[in-house]
């Protein structure tokens, strides 16, 4: 095993910590754009690599299907496959068997499935699902689970979450490389007793890390949130606590809240597929006609106009976008020094709070949300510490107080 976890300053439940693997040394919280089939699409690994990222995610899935595990591994592996120097983390392929593949029959020994591309019969078992990702050659490999759909029974539940363990005693006992980490993955939905158990008996099991897993499944963010402190809080604190597949702005502040180290979600690129973007002024559609003639960046500072973003051609406005976009993500993990964390954390956490209760009945729940993510990139923008720029962020933050507090009234 070559992970080691360094947690270095706690806030309530929010964590700032050093994952370090194979000499690569990543600040948490952090973001992991999502490279499906070994690319991130529409850039290139050193364009990926300007966003600050130092880890991304690879789908073992779809790369065991196309082109395949073994023709990776000839080439070297992932690492040389993709010509990226950081660090890859794979799931297991578990989640896409369950909502692409065709056919899918689950038993204790595994899935067997029809592929989505050409209908061949194919299968998946906990010793398969690590082996593949050997082959790919990833440093962070995750045991194959089953992620039941939210809204089903208990009793589906818990057999879920009686599978998912069995498999995660298979897969650990299977892992032979001795340059891949395997983590572990909590299921039981939203049922916090189901989650309490599934995460003692992995903790058990002593992973070098764990996932929270299936959540973004139907359910909604507030129901997600209701649930998300206490299921992370059954894990070890000295051990990184990945949330899988959840990425939009406001929930990324919610994982870090509540103690979340790990992100991934394909939303950055996706959203640049149909020139739709994020900025500190909520998300914009670049293709509207309001900023046919605009010629403001997507956010202060940056480089294309909206304008340019919305009408260049359709490849290369997405791949300025997926530039423009894949790093905001990374952005909501502060590394500003700990007198400016302790000042303003607080703050935001208490904001936080007000919004999500003010957000139940009122309609303009965007404007609410920005107020948050005006106060998270403030603490981004400065890494000083200095008493002068203490006070220019707190200044800021005020306004930004005052103006939802006015959206509020209003409202």
């Amino acid at each position: 095993m070559s992970l080691s976890f360094n947690l270095l300053k706690k806030d309530g439940m929010a964590r700032r910590g050093v994952l370090n693997l194979r000499g690569i040394s990543i600040d948490t919280p952090v973001f992991m754009p999502v490279g499906t089939l070994a690319t991130v699409k529409g850039i290139t690994s050193h364009q990926i690599a300007d966003t600050t990222a130092k880890i991304i995610l690879a789908n073992t899935y779809h790369l065991a299907l196309r082109p395949g595990a073994e023709v990776v591994q000839s080439m070297g592996g992932l690492h040389k496959f993709m010509n990226w120097n950081g660090a890859i983390l794979t799931d297991s392929g578990g989640f896409q068997v369950f909502s692409l593949a065709h056919d899918c029959k689950i038993t204790d020994n595994g899935a067997a499935f029809r592929s989505h591309l050409d209908g061949a019969l194919l299968d998946l078992s906990p010793e398969k699902a690590i082996d593949i990702q050997e082959k790919l050659g990833a440093d962070i490999a995750m045991c194959l689970d089953v992620c039941p759909p939210f809204g089903c029974d208990v009793d589906q539940l818990k057999k879920a979450v009686e599978r998912t363990l069995l498999w995660a005693s298979r897969c650990r006992d299977s892992a032979k490389s001795p340059t891949q980490s395997v983590f572990g993955i909590v299921q039981g939905g939203t049922n916090l007793a189901l989650r309490e158990y599934c995460a003692k008996k992995l903790v058990e099991l002593d992973f070098p890390g764990y996932a929270l897993g299936g959540f973004s499944v139907g359910e909604t963010p507030a129901q997600m949130v209701a649930v998300l402190g206490e299921s992370a809080s059954f894990l070890p604190e000295n051990k990184p606590r990945y949330l899988m597949g959840v990425g939009r702005p406001e929930d990324l502040l919610d994982g870090v809240l509540n103690g979340i180290d790990m992100f991934d979600c394909v939303m950055p690129s996706r959203n640049a597929r149909n020139a739709t973007g994020f900025s500190s002024a909520g998300k914009l559609r670049m293709r509207n006609s309001s900023h046919r003639k605009s010629e403001k960046p997507l956010e202060e500072g940056w480089a294309a106009p909206l304008q340019e973003l919305g009408f260049m051609s359709e490849n290369a406005a997405y791949r300025s976008v997926t530039l423009t976009i894949a790093g905001q993500p990374l952005s909501l993990r502060t590394d500003a020094d700990e007198a400016t964390l302790d000042a303003m954390s607080a703050l935001v956490n208490d904001r936080l709070k007000q919004v999500q209760e003010a957000a139940k009945g009122a309609p303009p729940q965007r404007v609410l949300i920005l107020a948050v993510l005006t106060l998270a990139e403030e603490l981004v923008k400065e890494r000083a510490g200095h008493a002068s720029a203490l006070a220019a962020i707190r200044a800021e933050a005020a306004r930004a107080i005052a103006e939802l507090d006015e959206a509020l009234s209003d409202g």
